[in-house]
């Protein structure tokens, strides 16, 4: 059982073992530094938002746009981390990693995807789903630059951990099939867990939306209730009832003030969230 631990640990550079065992190993290193990638890009994007004067432990945050170029940048940790691995760990050249000084292929490869993309757009605007309607006439231009930018660094991130070190890592001791197999599913896989977590953040923000939305209606009613208390208590002298509905809405007030608190503790997005505010005036006893 050591042996077998040692061996599959991605903490030392050991090839000497099945393919099967090989493959576990290299999915273990992936994992390790797909989450160190995650720490540092997340340190800089929390750095980000100290220098920029933002409480982000009272979920304060910057615009959604801005925080979606920060966690694009932020997977530069992702390409740090695989490096680190592949240098330290490994111990073997970055040329071994597919990483080499032909700029020129690069572009050749920009240019092959940018092709590709058109092909794509092309095959399912012909479907009818989408079409064309005209440029925008209001660019912003250095976000634009910028998107693109975050856009490279993620696909490059993805290229270091996927290609870079699985499937580099695999293709000289294991059959290539089985290397580009591995390659395959960590991407997969990711993407998945990914959109999980999207799919899950989208339908927090819905529920606490929906909440925010009926109680803030409950309010409205027991404010209804109230003024309609108030101008019978005015004819009976009897403020009872009035001070029993009063009752009613300051809890109803704090329930909602309770969840937004505890809805701020539970994300940092939350910038994303437009609340429905209450229309009713507020109810003054004289």
């Amino acid at each position: 059982m050591i042996k077998l631990i040692r061996n599959i640990s991605p903490f030392n550079n050991r090839t000497d073992m099945p393919a099967a065992m090989l493959v576990i190993k290299k999915l273990l290193a992936f994992i390790l530094c797909f989450a160190a990638g995650t720490l540092l890009g997340n340190a800089v994007v929390i750095g980000a938002m100290i220098v920029g004067g933002k409480k982000f432990l009272q979920g304060e945050t910057f615009t959604e746009s801005t925080m979606e170029l920060l966690g694009l940048y932020a997977m530069a940790g992702m390409i740090a981390a695989s490096v680190l691995y592949w240098k330290i760990i490994e111990k073997r050249n970055l040329s071994e990693m597919g990483v080499t000084g032909r700029i020129g292929g690069l572009f050749v490869g920009a240019l092959i995807g940018t092709v590709l993309l058109f092909v794509c757009v092309a095959a399912i605007m012909l479907t009818g789903s989408i079409s064309f309607e005209g440029l925008s006439q209001d660019i912003n231009t250095s976000m634009l630059l910028l998107m693109l930018g975050g856009y490279i660094i993620q696909s490059t991130a993805e290229e270091f951990l996927c290609r870079g070190l699985v499937l580099c890592s695999l293709k000289d001791r294991v059959p290539m099939p089985v290397a580009i197999a591995a390659s395959t599913f960590v991407n997969a896989k990711k993407e998945i867990v990914l959109k999980q977590l999207e799919n899950k953040h989208e339908i927090d923000m819905l529920q606490a939306k929906t909440y925010c939305e009926l109680t803030t209606k409950a309010v409205d009613s027991a404010i209804d209730a109230v003024n309609a208390a108030v101008e019978n208590a005015k004819q009976t002298n009897d403020f009872t009832q009035v001070i029993e509905l009063l009752q009613m809405s300051n809890d109803l007030t704090n329930t909602r003030c309770q969840f937004l608190l505890e809805y701020m503790d539970r994300t940092s997005q939350n910038s994303e969230l437009i609340l429905p505010e209450s229309k009713k005036p507020a109810v003054y006893l004289t």
